[in-house]
């Protein structure tokens, strides 16, 4: 039971704690808790013992619920100190966001209750057996707080609390068209740096060598969603939105500023309002730190990224920046809570500087040397195409979390029912009844005595009076007493019909508290609903200004291949000339060759003849010559 029971005792601390967070009057004025206190009361009806040796006996699925259990509460109580500190600074926004957080967690206790609670009743004591037996109705998915990633995990993985590594990038490859390596820079962060080879022993006994929990992969996309979770360990500055995209669409500063909107104006305060630096931290350190990602994304972490500093950490609400970071009154108490988590490593927040996570983002985007068009055109094409996984993404939260409104919708239908009554008052109807019956009775013997009393004629007069006379006292008596026990009884009756629907009004409001938080989430949803659509409308402006450009440097390219073609023409028509004065000049020459081969053979005839005469001159000079010496 070591690991277990450690789980178990930790459990129970936040228990404690978020118990004494609760009772503050300043907290409960402003956020609504009563849903939550009834669910942290059934818990605490709970031995802590008896539940760690029921999930001992559970193995290793016995381990995750406890492991479960313990982030929970530990959340839990983060959310309800920033609820707090948000509330002591007059924050709305933070403190909405605190109420969809604590109707997240609480949904999330709802589910794990079943397990270690094995009925409505606070006596049940859990066992291995009932924990085993609940185990086989326990729906894995449902503790998932985001709808996208309970959808999922539903569609590849149902009842089933861990799953192998290649199975789960099959999944994500089928449905999102993953690639390897983007899965393998994901992969580290749902194992929190887990090696493949990992032991099992130890503190890592909750993993095996090759799988992934769904407790520590919720811990991610519960926060982020399953599409932002993804860009968040692999491509995190996708995640600055309309900073990415101007940063994307210009070739430099002076571009990028061209091509801002409004929403750029207010982003670089905005985003020095809602960061902090980790000092001594990087991606990479909290790559391996589960404790501090499980915290960070309690408080709503959006961005994380490397400066020299430290780690530059961006939340959505500026009021949870605002209460981690040191103030003047001294080191913050939701950073000490921070700390206290965080085992074994300090934590430090510090306030934030010139640099933020766009011009991060900015710098990253301009040292893949964007030098192309198309190159621009590729990257945006594919930021849209994450744009619309998320918007998918959101439909998909949208359906789980309306199935989860219409179930408490039904559980207030059925148990809140404003005509509905206790069982005592059937009970306190029949008393009357009956007392109703003994007055009557009791008023037909005075009238018999009063009859009898005027009966002169009757010989046995004496004696029915004084009959009727014992029976009326008798019943004169059995009525007092009845009537002071029903008076007695009325008001303890009166009593459990006022719990009865004090019970049944707490009920409802704590359904009504429910609902509205889920309302609210509802509303933050559609927020970034409506964000993710206009970066998408941005994105489609920027592609139309692009193929624009495209379809511009096409006409120009079209005009110079007309006018080529018309040149290529001209040229082939005085090539095809050429040719035929060349063909000409070539038979010409090939007759002028004729005849200087004929008037060569003719010259060379001559030349012979010519030489015999010369032969026959100096013949007959020789004969001349002979005759004179004879």
């Amino acid at each position: 039971e070591g690991r277990h029971g450690e789980l178990c005792q930790a459990a129970w601390h936040s228990l404690a704690e978020c118990s004494r967070l609760m009772e503050q009057d300043a907290l409960r004025s402003v956020v609504p808790l009563l849903y939550l206190q009834q669910t942290l009361e059934r818990l605490q009806a709970l031995e802590q013992v008896a539940v760690a040796e029921a999930l001992a006996a559970g193995g290793q699925d016995g381990l995750s619920v406890a492991q479960c259990l313990a982030d929970v509460l530990s959340s839990l109580g983060l959310t309800l100190t920033l609820a707090a500190e948000s509330v002591a600074t007059a924050a709305t926004h933070a403190g909405q966001y605190a109420q969809v957080a604590l109707q997240q967690l609480e949904h999330k206790l709802r589910v794990l209750l079943p397990l270690v609670q094995p009925s409505d009743s606070t006596d049940a004591v859990v066992d291995s057996a009932t924990f085993a037996a609940a185990l086989k109705q326990f729906r894995p998915e449902d503790v998932v707080a985001r709808g996208d990633f309970a959808s999922f995990w539903q569609a590849h993985f149902p009842r089933q609390l861990r799953v192998g590594t290649q199975e789960f990038f099959c999944a994500l490859r089928a449905s999102r068209d993953m690639k390897l390596s983007t899965w393998q820079e994901l992969l580290p962060w749902l194992r929190f740096g887990r090696s493949e080879s990992a032991d099992v022993s130890g503190s890592n006994e909750l993993h095996g060598a090759d799988e992934v929990e769904l407790i520590d992969a919720a811990i991610i996309f519960d926060c982020l969603g399953m599409s932002s979770g993804i860009a968040f360990c692999t491509c995190w500055q996708v995640l600055c939105g309309h900073a990415y995209i101007t940063a994307v669409a210009g070739d430099d500063e002076r571009a990028c500023r061209a091509m801002s909107c409004a929403a750029d104006l207010t982003l670089a305060r905005r985003e020095q309002q809602s960061s902090v630096i980790l000092s001594g931290w990087s991606r990479d350190r909290l790559q391996h730190s589960r404790d501090l990602m499980r915290a960070l994304t309690a408080l709503d972490m959006a961005i994380a990224c490397d400066i020299e500093e430290g780690l530059l950490v961006q939340f959505s609400e500026p009021q949870v920046a605002a209460c981690l970071v040191d103030t003047s009154r001294g080191k913050s108490h939701l950073a000490e809570v921070v700390a206290g988590i965080v085992q074994g490593a300090e934590v430090s927040f510090e306030r934030i500087g010139t640099v933020t996570p766009s011009m991060c983002a900015g710098t990253a985007v301009r040292q893949n040397r964007l030098n192309h068009v198309r190159d621009r055109h590729a990257m945006l094409t594919e930021l849209k195409t994450d744009k619309l996984r998320i918007l998918n993404d959101l439909l998909s939260v949208f359906d789980v979390l309306g199935e989860r409104r219409r179930v408490v919708a039904e559980e207030r239908m059925r148990f809140c029912d404003p005509e509905s009554q206790s069982g005592v008052l059937p009970k306190l109807q029949k008393a009357e009844r009956e007392h109703q019956a003994a007055e009557e009775q009791l008023r037909s013997r005075r009238q018999q005595l009063h009859q009898m009393e005027h009966a002169y004629d009757d010989p046995d007069q004496v004696a029915h009076v004084r009959v009727l006379m014992q029976e009326v006292e008798e019943a004169e008596q059995e009525q007092e007493e009845m009537k002071r026990n029903l008076a007695q009884q009325t008001n303890v009756w009166l009593r459990e019909d006022d719990d009865f629907q004090h019970a049944r009004q707490r009920k409802d409001l704590s359904c009504r508290q429910r609902v509205a938080a889920m309302l609210m989430e509802f509303q933050l949803r559609h927020r970034q609903r409506l964000g993710v659509r206009a970066e998408i409308t941005r994105i489609e402006n920027m592609l139309l200004g692009l193929e624009e450009t495209f379809s511009t440097s096409r006409q120009r390219l079209h005009e110079y291949d007309q006018r080529l073609t018309a040149a290529i023409q001209d040229k082939e028509s005085l090539l095809n000339g050429l040719m035929k004065a060349i063909t000409t000049v070539k038979a010409q020459l090939r007759e002028v060759d004729a005849n200087t081969m004929e008037r060569a053979r003719e010259l060379d005839a001559l030349r012979r003849v010519m030489e015999l005469q010369a032969n026959k001159a100096q013949q007959l000079d020789e004969i001349d010559a002979l005759e004179k010496k004879l």
